[in-house]
């Protein structure tokens, strides 16, 4: 049985994000996500095209998204070499307006509950002070130690079981989930990840330096 604590909660969650996909498909949300979608890309030729006609793209958007007809295009697979070779798969410019109209709704709910040592997209954060946080740690290392440093590689971002569970326990969010899923959001989130900014895991998951 659930205890009457977590209940609670839930029902507080519930009643905190009852119009989650409503604020998705709004138009002012879409427009701030173009914007952010647009930022030092705005003498690209996708990004020209789709503003040569605005007002009407977002609203198509909006209507395909409140009529549950929305559908992304195919990834665009390419590899660089610079500074060493990688696939890179890269979502419509369309497609990356409501990856960012999706991180709009959701990143204030979940970014409250992530660790202190989480960096990865973190306002505020980033690569440099994820480097400062990981040599505070590595200082902390017995040079006694054969496995005295830690090592990691690059990991694409996701969204885990328990992150997703607290929008869909409500019952009410399935087609806010349907975009979480989406391979190419997905693929949005790990390029971003692996373009930008680093995560570093504390090992004693405090949540405070």
């Amino acid at each position: 049985m659930v205890p009457l604590a977590s209940r609670l909660n839930m029902i507080e969650f519930m009643e905190s994000y009852r119009h989650l996909y409503e604020e998705l498909c709004s138009y002012d949300n879409l427009e701030l996500a173009l914007r952010k979608a647009r930022k030092r890309k705005s003498l690209k030729d996708y990004v020209i095209e789709f503003e040569s006609n605005t007002k009407q793209n977002l609203v198509q958007l909006k209507q395909e998204l409140e009529s549950l007809t929305y559908s992304p295009a195919p990834l665009t697979t390419f590899i660089v070499r610079d500074p060493k070779t990688r696939k890179i798969s890269a979502s419509h410019f369309r497609d990356r307006v409501v990856h960012h109209a999706l991180c709009n709704i959701i990143e204030p709910i979940l970014a409250k509950d992530f660790i202190h040592d989480s960096f990865a997209n973190q306002k505020g954060k980033g690569t440099h002070m994820a480097i400062k946080r990981f040599e505070k740690f590595l200082r902390k290392v017995s040079f006694n130690r054969k496995d005295g440093a830690m090592s990691g590689g690059g990991a694409t971002q996701t969204f885990q079981p328990e992150t997703v569970g607290r929008l869909r326990a409500q019952g009410r969010h399935q087609s806010l989930l349907r975009h979480c899923g989406s391979r190419d959001f997905v693929a949005h989130c790990g390029k971003k990840d692996q373009r930008r900014q680093s995560d570093l895991v504390n090992p004693d998951y405090t949540r405070k330096p």
